[in-house]
């Protein structure tokens, strides 16, 4: 949707590749590193104060 308003249009062309969206405005998130070799999580930073990125 535009943010302006006025008519929708399809903006990207692909048969093979989509993008799904969780949220578009998060507020809060937190920092994890991801060990490649077993795919755990491991928290590095718990955002309780609504950090922005790049604050970060």
């Amino acid at each position: 949707m535009p943010v302006a308003g006025g008519e929708s249009r399809q903006l990207t062309n692909s048969t093979y590749n989509s993008v799904f969206v969780i949220s578009y405005f998060p507020k809060y998130f937190d920092l994890y590193e991801m060990d490649l070799q077993s795919l755990s999580p491991e928290p590095v930073m718990q955002n309780e104060q609504g950090f922005d990125v790049a604050a970060i």
